[in-house]
């Protein structure tokens, strides 16, 4: 109902705004034009009743299972950062088939993405063979808890799972994430087997883990960087020597 009211208000902005077009390509995602605001507010009703009311699998039955976060796209994390890896329902397919013995696959929606995410990626994701979908409400820190590595391309995932001492590979090049304790890098999924089977026999040292967690957080969130992420995203204030600059400030704060 509130997106309904809103509804009139988005298209009289629209009238009032010059549409933003880029040649040959039509109207932007930030201007999306008036029948496709209509179109998007109807399709992500739709989309967010038939994702709530789709068959899950049952999660509490589950107890042998790596664990995928399915990502929002189009997202500068995924499809910059991990590019080699945007395809993200192939993503899920060969990691499904790299698990060892009996392990599954546990994979969950982008709780943001519930209104937006066609249900038929969703069916086509569930009919993976050794893949278990479960519901996007499901809070993430209880499904990392129990799973025994974790496997993405991008998000807060990879923080939570280094809390908590659970072993994760990384699928792309964010330096800040491949800083992380636990944290692998894989940029060929050929070689996932191989390497899947090697993590899971390396016992982590849960002390060691918590002292480099806690050293990544203070060096991320201390004033002390020379490099205020904040004004970095507030004022643009991104360029290879401040990232640069910021990558081995938060180093240094980890390993020292």
């Amino acid at each position: 109902l509130k997106g309904l009211l809103k509804l009139p208000y988005k298209i009289l902005k629209i009238l009032h705004n010059d549409v933003e077009k880029i040649k040959n390509f039509g109207p932007t995602l930030d201007s999306p034009g008036i029948l496709i605001t209509i179109k998007n507010f109807f399709l992500s009703r739709l989309f967010y009743y038939q994702n709530i009311n789709f068959k899950y699998d049952n999660f509490c039955k589950i107890k042998n299972y790596a664990y995928y976060s399915l990502q929002i796209q189009p997202e500068e994390s995924v499809d910059v950062m991990s590019s080699k890896f945007t395809n993200q329902f192939e993503n899920i397919r060969k990691i499904a088939m790299s698990l060892p013995g009996e392990m599954v696959l546990v994979v969950k929606d982008h709780p943001a993405f519930i209104q937006l995410r066609n249900p038929k990626f969703l069916r086509k994701i569930a009919n993976i063979p050794n893949v278990k979908l479960i519901n996007p409400t499901i809070a993430s820190g209880l499904i990392i808890k129990k799973c025994k590595i974790v496997i993405s391309v991008t998000g807060t995932v990879f923080s939570e799972a280094a809390y908590l001492g659970i072993p994760c590979i990384y699928l792309g090049q964010s330096g800040i994430i491949k800083l992380l304790p636990s944290v692998y890098v894989n940029d060929n999924l050929n070689s996932l087997p191989k390497q899947i089977s090697k993590i899971l026999k390396i016992k982590i040292d849960k002390q060691k883990n918590q002292k480099k967690y806690d050293n990544f957080v203070k060096a991320v969130i201390l004033s002390r960087l020379p490099v205020k992420v904040k004004d970095m995203w507030e004022q643009g204030m991104i360029n290879n020597i401040s990232l640069k600059l910021l990558y081995e400030q938060v180093k240094n704060e980890i390993h020292n």
